[in-house]
């Protein structure tokens, strides 16, 4: 098996879970303050399992699929930040960056052009962000059709969140890199995000 398709290491499935398990608190934190109910904790564990993995899973296919290794690690930083700003902020504020996917050149991606890399960046930087979004509108239309209510709502929220926040075009965010290499990209999902939050107004 090549190097840059390996399965996940031990490492790597630690990292995802303990992540998984610091923003499902935070995000329950912000659902319900201080102490969330085991309603609120379940709703935000599938809706942070679907949404967060799933992003994380989109940014490590896309670059597998372009010959980069990829690898998600937490940040200690992060996951403090994460679950911090909900207890100091009383639940109104969240970091939603526990860690990132990093990846690393193969030898195949080394000789690759100019043009070739900004591509791949772009894809692999907009996948988990078209990812929220794309689960955010799969959870509206379920809230429209009046399907697990609850769930539906809060799923559509996460997502939300999870999407735009990435998309905040600063430091090490997905955000920064695709507006630096396509700023039409960039506006096009941020429209889509903001979207998402307007549409959630209206429940």
């Amino acid at each position: 098996m090549k190097k840059g398709l390996r399965l996940f290491s031990q490492r790597e499935i630690f990292q995802l879970i303990a992540s998984f398990v610091i923003l499902t608190l935070s995000f329950s934190l912000v659902f319900q303050y201080p102490t969330p109910s085991p309603t609120i904790l379940l709703i935000s564990m599938i809706s942070v399992g679907i949404g967060f993995v799933l992003h994380e899973l989109a940014h490590r296919f896309v670059a597998l699929k372009h010959g980069y290794i990829a690898e998600y690690q937490a940040s200690r930083m992060g996951l403090l930040l994460t679950i911090a700003l909900p207890i100091l902020t009383f639940g109104h504020f969240l970091f939603a960056a526990p860690g990132a996917v990093m990846i690393y050149e193969t030898p195949h991606t080394l000789y690759a052009s100019h043009s070739q890399k900004r591509r791949a960046i772009l894809q692999i930087s907009i996948a988990g962000i078209l990812t929220n979004i794309a689960l955010g509108f799969v959870f509206l239309t379920f809230l429209k059709l009046g399907i697990l209510y609850t769930l539906s709502y809060y799923g559509a929220y996460v997502n939300a969140i999870l999407a735009g926040f990435n998309l905040i075009p600063f430091g090490p965010l997905d955000g920064a890199k695709v507006f630096r290499l396509n700023p039409k990209v960039w506006t096009v999902s941020f429209a889509l995000a903001l979207s998402l939050f307007f549409i959630l107004s209206n429940f």
